[in-house]
């Protein structure tokens, strides 16, 4: 699935995290009341540093911001953990890599709403970001990570998810 692509049938959820339906990406942006589904995915190495992408300046959203390591759109059918796995191979460069479940919570912005599946992986090596998305990537400590313009909001929430969900750093 192209990132970029408008027309990408994306996963539409209730609030209990069941696919029950699907939307294109413009209706599913347009409205709160599209409930899509997406995937968050934390890289960290072995130092239990979290790799953090910089949006790309062209970005609708966020642009130039840091964000979490990988995520995107489920597609319409496609189950989370695969979707995790497809995201990471796109955005990162990263397969093979063992991905596990974290948590789930639904997120909600001034123009969309997303039920978000979160996930983490311990990667420590070679990332070959996807350039037309993201300008960076960087590893940061966790401490590093605070309230800052130079962070996007929903990263800066689901950091305090990860310490609430009792993930060990």
């Amino acid at each position: 699935m192209n990132a970029d692509n408008l027309s990408e049938e994306i996963a539409l959820y209730d609030i209990n995290g069941n696919q029950i339906g699907k939307t294109d990406r413009v209706t599913a942006h347009k409205s709160k009341e599209y409930l899509h589904g997406a995937v968050h995915i934390f890289v960290f190495n072995s130092r239990m540093e979290i790799l953090l992408q910089k949006r790309a300046k062209t970005k609708l959203i966020a642009p130039g911001k840091y964000d979490i390591s990988a995520g995107g759109h489920i597609g319409s059918g496609e189950d989370e953990s695969a979707a995790a796995e497809r995201e990471l191979e796109e955005e990162l460069g990263i397969r093979g890599t063992e991905i596990r479940f974290l948590y789930k919570y639904i997120w909600e912005s001034s123009i969309e709403r997303e039920f978000v599946f979160t996930y983490y992986t311990i990667w420590d090596g070679k990332i070959d970001f996807l350039k037309s998305e993201i300008d960076e990537v960087r590893f940061f400590k966790i401490s590093e990570i605070a309230k800052d313009e130079i962070f996007t909001s929903n990263l800066l929430y689901e950091i305090g998810k990860l310490r609430e969900s009792g993930f060990r750093f």
